[in-house]
């Protein structure tokens, strides 16, 4: 790659990162073309060159999440490969569900959350196709783990708690504020892993208990 090519993608790159922050931090309508400009350092033209418009340039920084940050096979990988019985699924995708959850919420995978929350819960119809046909990779290996162990033909009760294992997950990390509202913490601290530990249990219940699959070993603490 030469030294110019290399130039742009540097450019693009950093107008993208600081798109995915303003657009975490403040939401898609309340930040200007011009503010991202002005913190990346370059001017209205150039990004309008590489983004042609706010709204493709949302649409990238939501497609760049999805594709490069919530990339879970490293995590679901030794449990895919093992030969999981009826009597360990369920403290494996309690397992699972944990580590996806302390990788959430670690910088910068905390910020991408916030704006897919966003995002989730916005009326965008355009939005929320880029989301359902980007987020393939994590879904498929959610329904691999899950398929072997549950009697169930209907693809669609399959997808529809893998979405709703997604969107309880990013709920419980983006509504963290109102998580440190009742352990009396200031409204910007992270919680306690206790509290993202209980979050992982209850989503994990909430599908073994719906496909009859034995009760993972947990205790659920009362916020």
């Amino acid at each position: 790659m030469s030294d110019h090519n290399h130039q742009i993608n540097d450019t693009k790159s950093r107008i993208l990162n600081i798109a995915i922050e303003r657009f975490a931090d403040k939401g898609h309508d309340a930040v200007g073309i011009r503010e991202i400009a002005a913190q990346s350092s370059v001017s209205l033209n150039t990004v309008m060159y590489h983004f042609t418009s706010k709204e493709n340039l949302y649409h990238q920084a939501i497609i760049h999440i999805l594709t490069q940050s919530f990339d879970f096979r490293e995590i679901f990988k030794p449990y895919l490969e093992s030969n999981l019985t009826i009597h360990n699924i369920s403290n494996a995708l309690l397992d699972i569900t944990k580590s996806i959850t302390h990788s959430l919420t670690t910088l910068p995978h905390i910020t991408h959350i916030d704006l897919i929350g966003r995002a989730i819960y916005s009326k965008d119809i355009a939005v929320q196709k880029i989301i359902s046909e980007h987020a393939t990779p994590a879904n498929d290996h959610l329904t691999a783990l899950l398929t072997p162990h549950i009697d169930i033909n209907d693809h669609s009760t399959i997808e529809y708690f893998i979405g709703l294992f997604w969107s309880q997950l990013i709920l419980h990390i983006s509504a963290r504020g109102l998580a440190n509202l009742k352990f009396n913490f200031p409204i910007d601290a992270t919680p306690p892993a206790e509290y993202y530990d209980n979050a992982a249990s209850q989503i994990t219940l909430l599908i073994t208990r719906y496909f009859k699959l034995p009760d993972p070993d947990i205790t659920l603490h009362t916020y």
